[in-house]
């Protein structure tokens, strides 16, 4: 990950930066592994966030006009607060924000006068002040997890399923084996027929052994290591409450949309509160999609950029809105990855 990113103004100052904040060398992570170390939550969270500005670098040195002229942004989990950072919300380092400015685009970018119609999906992007508090949180979650044998399962159903009705049974099958108050919910919203239930492995056990039943097309157990976004995270609540109460948030210099309710936030301390129900709240990834392309019919659909490793966010746009995914484009973290070692 990012190893053909490094040729880009910026991203080895980015990572430089991100062992200072992290204490341990994020890059060497990245580049050498081990992947079971990268893996780990506490490390994948970061990882993820330092790659994705990283991405960001590129897009601005190949397309700066894009970055300047970004209307709208949303981040997935813990992409939010990239989204936050690219916004102008969440602070860089006492003010410094890399290669790209910040106040170069409140001055002179073009979304400020005439509306661009441009969105940036922010998969992740980063300021260090920002990633003091995804650090946090990933360590947090990481030891949340860790309490609780649990884990996340990614459903695609037919038209059919019960998602709800599944969860519930799959509880009671959970206190048949004598666990207290066992979870499982829909914790992720994708897209139509595309659910991720979280809970305790037991639970999602049973679903796939029973996907039939409920309407269940495909069942794939997903490589973390707890329950995100559902109440078995509540101990990491705590700690990233206190973290972002000692972060000054601004205002948003364009519309972000949050995780908690597909809708846009309002003012910083609507940002604070929100980044800490997410945690324990399902990401209503589909409803916000359905919030940042909704307009009248006719109107033409702004142009996509999902930043940061992999496509997922992509392929999710295309099943929950085919027009708007046609002005989609990537900028990925791995393309480059050949050519630099050729």
């Amino acid at each position: 990950m990012c190893r053909g990113l490094q040729q880009y103004p910026g991203v080895r100052d980015m990572y430089r930066l991100a062992e200072k904040v992290l204490g341990y060398d994020l890059l060497s992570l990245c580049l050498e592994g081990p992947r079971d170390a990268l893996d780990r939550t506490q490390h994948c969270q970061p990882a993820v966030f330092v790659a994705s500005l990283a991405a960001v670098e590129k897009l601005n040195h190949l397309q700066p006009e894009v970055v300047e002229r970004c209307v709208a942004a949303a981040g997935y989990s813990v992409g939010e607060f990239a989204a936050l950072v690219f916004a102008g919300a969440l602070d860089f380092a006492e003010g410094a924000w890399g290669t790209i400015d910040i106040s170069r685009r409140v001055n002179n970018c073009p979304f400020l006068r005439a509306g661009a119609r441009a969105h940036i999906y922010a998969a992740s992007l980063f300021l260090s002040v920002a990633l003091y508090a995804v650090k946090v949180r990933a360590e947090a979650m990481q030891k949340a997890s860790e309490a609780v044998p649990s884990g996340m399962l990614s459903v695609v159903g037919r038209r059919e399923a019960n998602y709800k009705f599944a969860c519930l049974e799959a509880r009671k099958h959970c206190e048949s084996l004598g666990i207290e108050n066992p979870v499982c919910t829909v914790s992720n919203y994708l897209f139509p027929d595309s659910r991720v239930i979280a809970g305790h492995l037991q639970a999602l056990e049973f679903l796939q052994e029973n996907a039939r039943k409920y309407y269940f097309k495909r069942t794939k157990l997903l490589p973390v290591s707890g329950a995100f976004h559902t109440r078995l995270m509540e101990p990491a609540i705590e700690p990233l409450a206190e973290v972002l109460k000692s972060i000054e948030i601004q205002k948003p210099l364009f519309s972000v949309y949050s995780n908690v309710d597909g809708k846009k936030y309002m003012h910083s301390k609507h940002i604070q509160k929100l980044l800490v129900k997410q945690v324990v709240s399902p990401v209503l990834w589909e409803q916000t999609m359905h919030s940042v392309y909704e307009r009248k019919q006719g109107t033409e659909f702004p142009y996509t950029y999902e930043v940061g490793p992999g496509n997922q966010l992509g392929a999710i746009l295309k099943q929950c809105n085919l027009k708007a995914w046609k002005q989609y484009k990537h900028v990925d973290a791995l393309e480059d990855e050949e050519a630099a070692e050729t």
